[in-house]
Parts: structure tokens; C-alpha cells; sequence
């Protein structure tokens, strides 16, 4: 009992002393994060690429950034290979040493998060059974770590001069010694299990099996199967039947799309990949608000304007250094139907050097079908797939694959905030308002047969807001959620 009440009393000062340690540390994250703004942050994302672009030259290509450079399965074939020797090196140092093990966990740490970057083109196994085994490891190596560093603050904790003196009173310092017994204990234990399982052999098997499947991305498929798009953008996911047939003509090839909404532009940069069709690489959204006001001017502002080209300028900055071979643009609702978006579409072409193409409403609702389709498996149902973006939504009914009955919907996200979320002028907000006047809307514009789907499938960033709401709420697989 009275070896508890002094690893409490232990515990207790301990604490006390981490929380002074984090505040600091807090500040010091405030302080970088102040100083890294979001320029900075943006020219160091593109230094990144920068780096890769390095990496995937090829020789005699002097630079030019129409050699073809390294496919995104060469560059993880390049690094994670790399990093696995890293790993058999610091596991062929001396284990007893606290130092050597550190340097192991570093290690495990790096290629830890290199497998999680390059997953995507890593056979499934590496998903399913090898990287859950890599990451024990490293929870093992960062249990053990972590009661290092407790014994060592600890140690600090007993030699540091407070008001003064060493740490004052007898009863203060056998509890703190109690605590450090505690966590040398443990440290100790977690050792030499760690060192146990490592000698056994079975770490070395995780190795040599995730370096095999590294190994398997040099090798084309027997045969490719068509994997699903898991998101990414409608535009860029309709536009993969192009990264086919670049992929049949080079293996590798890379294209990029950029979808420009009313409120927010999105870059999809995609490779050709011989096992899963195509393969996300990029994947970047900044919120420009380009239809802001366009409800009660019918015009896009000038300062949306700039935001947007500036947007677009690092966007196709960012689409050049992954050495893509064609870049396309489009744009819906907002330049859709404000009078001035020939304008804003001949700025981009002139500033930015971008085709700027404008579909139109039906186009919109068939290409958020195609990017349904190609994630789920709907040739069996009567599905609506609803887009709700920033000026509009369109609606697609489709029945075993194919597009029945298409619906335009002036009910944007944007527009509705403008029109209805500000108050009247009693001072009265008007969301009971809002409410009745989509209701009026899906009233008009929506035939019988739209009321009647078996599976209502959304996209866009509205319902994946819908959907966190539901989870925090609790509310997901209830009959109101």
C-alpha cells in the first residue's frame, strides 16, 4: 500500500512536469505554424516535387520535362527497397544498446510511412497482412521508447535545482525514485522482449515479403483488373476511358483535370497503371468562392476572379511537375451562368494558358453518374445519384447502368447560403423559409419517377459534410441518419 501511494505521489509530479514540457513544446508549434504560412507551405509542397521530379530523371533526358520520368510504381520500388536496407542494417546493430534500437525505430518508422504513401500501387497483401505486422513493430519499439524518455525526465526531474535546491522534501524523492524503478522495469522487459521477437526471425520475414512485392511492380500483371474510383472528382474519375488509351500507348502516362465549381477548384492529377487501370498521385482542393455574390449581381466578383486564377496558376504549376502529358479544365455552374464567364474563361486562357471548358447541366449530372459507376456496383438498381455543388444540383436516375431521366436544380450550396441564410429585414432568419422553397423546387422540377429509387448515392463535399454530422452525432445506421 505504501509502495502505491509513492508511485501516485510520483506520478503525480511527473505529470505536472510533462504538462509544462507540452505547453512549451505547444507554443513552439504555434510559433512555426505562424511563421509557415500558407505561401510558404505551398513553395515547400512544391520543393517536394520538385525532389521527386529529381529522383524520376532520366538520364540524357537533360531535364526536359517531356522525358517520362519514373512512374509512381518505380519511384516506391526505388525508395522502399532503399528503406528496407535501412531497416536490415539497424537490425544487424548491436540490440542491447538503447541507441541501436532507437536508430531501428527510426527506421521501421520511415518505411512505415513510405508504405502507407505508395500503398496504392503495393499489392493488397501489403495492406492486409504485412503492414499491421510492420506497425506492431514499431508500437512495440515506440512503447519501449516512451518509457526511456519517462525515465529520463524523471532522472532530470531528481537533479534539477528548484527555488534554489535539489528537489526538496524525502517523501518527494522516494516517490519519484519508486516511479523511475517503475518505468527502468519496464523498459527493460520491453527490451528484451523486442530483442527476443526480432532474433527469432520473424521481423526478417516482414522484410523479405514486403521487398518481394516491391519487387513485383517492375513485373507487368498476368492480366489487370479494373479496379473502382474511390473518389477524387467526377470530372477527373469520366476522363480515366482517356488514361486508358494512354496507357495503352505508354505505360505510366500521367493526365490531370481540373474542376472548377462555384465554390471551391479541384486538381486530380492520375497515372496509367497496368494492375488498377489508374492510380490518384494528386489529389488538391483550395475554396475560391468564385460564385460569391453571384446571386444578386449575376456576375462573378473581381476579387473571386483573382482567388481563382491564382488558384489555378499553382494548380497547373503542381500539374506540370508530376510531368503530366495533358491538362484538362472545366467549369459548371458559376461560369455556366454568370454573363461575364466567356470573360473569366478567355482570363485563363491568356494568364493561366488553360482551355477553359463550360459544360452544361445535363453533361454535369452524366459525369457525376459515370464517377458513381465506376465506385459501386449499380447494374442491378434504380439508382439517383445526386451532385450538390456550389451553384446547382443535377440529378441522375439511372436503372441496370443506364441514365433514364437526367434533372437540373437551382439548389447550390452558395446560392442558397446568399439567398436565404442572412436575415430579413425584421431581423427574422429565414431557414423554415429555405426549407419550403426546396421543397417548392423538387416539387417542379421532379417527375414521378425520380421519387422512387431503390439507393440514393451522393456526391460532392456537401454530403461527405453530412455524412462527419451524422458520425458525431451518433446517428449513422439509425432510421432518421
Amino acid at each position: 500500500t505504501s509502495g502505491r501511494r509513492r508511485l501516485r505521489r510520483g506520478a503525480k509530479q511527473l505529470r505536472k512536469r510533462i504538462r509544462c514540457h507540452r505547453r512549451k513544446a505547444q507554443r513552439g508549434v504555434v510559433r512555426c505554424a505562424e511563421r509557415f504560412a500558407g505561401k510558404r507551405l505551398t513553395h515547400a509542397h512544391e520543393c517536394l516535387l520538385t525532389g521527386v521530379e529529381i529522383l524520376g530523371a532520366v538520364p540524357g533526358s537533360n531535364g526536359s520535362r517531356d522525358a517520362c520520368g519514373l512512374r509512381t510504381g518505380d519511384l516506391a520500388r526505388k525508395i522502399l527497397l532503399r528503406l528496407i536496407a535501412e531497416v536490415r542494417e539497424a537490425g544487424d546493430a548491436d540490440l542491447s544498446r538503447l541507441e541501436r534500437l532507437h536508430d531501428l525505430r527510426i527506421a521501421i518508422k520511415r518505411l512505415r510511412y513510405a508504405v502507407e504513401i505508395f500503398a496504392p500501387c503495393l499489392p493488397a497483401e501489403v495492406k492486409s497482412s504485412l503492414y499491421p505486422q510492420l506497425s506492431d513493430l514499431q508500437s512495440q519499439l515506440g512503447d519501449l521508447n516512451d518509457a526511456h524518455e519517462l525515465a529520463t525526465r524523471i532522472e532530470a526531474l531528481l537533479a534539477c535545482r528548484k527555488r534554489g535546491g535539489r528537489v526538496s522534501g524525502r517523501r518527494r524523492r522516494e516517490a519519484l525514485r519508486a516511479v523511475l524503478e517503475h518505468f527502468h522495469t519496464r523498459r527493460d522487459e520491453l527490451r528484451r522482449d523486442f530483442v527476443a521477437r526480432w532474433n527469432e526471425g520473424r521481423a526478417n520475414d516482414v522484410l523479405r515479403r514486403i521487398a518481394e512485392c516491391v519487387e513485383s511492380l517492375s513485373r507487368p500483371a498476368a492480366s489487370a483488373p479494373w479496379a473502382s474510383a474511390s473518389g477524387g472528382g467526377f470530372y477527373a474519375t469520366h476522363r480515366m476511358s482517356e488514361l486508358a488509351a494512354f496507357q495503352r500507348a505508354s505505360q505510366g502516362a500521367r493526365v490531370a483535370a481540373i474542376d472548377i465549381g462555384t465554390n471551391s477548384i479541384r486538381l486530380i492529377v492520375a497515372e496509367a497503371d497496368e494492375r488498377t487501370r489508374y492510380r490518384i498521385i494528386e489529389d488538391l482542393k483550395e475554396t475560391t468562392r468564385l460564385g460569391s455574390g453571384l446571386y444578386f449581381t449575376g456576375r462573378l466578383g473581381f476579387q473571386a476572379i483573382r482567388r481563382s486564377l491564382r488558384a489555378l496558376e499553382r494548380m497547373k504549376r503542381i500539374a506540370q511537375q508530376h510531368r503530366v502529358a495533358r491538362i484538362r479544365t472545366a467549369a459548371t455552374a458559376a461560369v455556366r451562368e454568370a454573363s461575364n464567364g466567356a470573360a473569366f474563361a478567355e482570363l485563363v486562357r491568356r494568364r493561366v494558358n488553360l482551355s477553359l471548358e463550360t459544360i452544361d447541366a445535363e453533361q454535369e449530372a452524366r459525369l457525376a453518374h459515370a464517377s458513381v459507376a465506376h465506385a459501386f456496383d449499380i447494374d442491378d438498381q434504380r439508382v439517383a445519384v445526386v451532385d450538390i455543388g456550389g451553384g446547382s444540383t443535377e440529378v441522375a436516375l439511372s436503372a441496370h447502368g443506364f441514365v433514364d431521366a437526367l434533372a437540373k436544380l437551382p439548389l447550390g450550396a452558395v446560392y442558397l447560403t446568399e439567398a436565404y441564410c442572412g436575415p430579413d429585414p425584421l431581423g427574422m432568419y429565414r431557414f423554415d423559409e429555405m426549407v419550403a422553397a426546396i421543397d417548392d423546387t423538387l416539387e417542379r422540377n421532379l417527375t414521378e419517377s425520380f421519387r422512387e429509387p431503390e439507393a440514393i448515392i451522393g456526391t460532392g463535399g456537401t454530403f461527405t459534410t453530412l455524412a462527419k454530422v451524422s458520425l458525431r452525432r451518433g446517428l449513422f445506421g439509425s432510421r432518421d441518419g
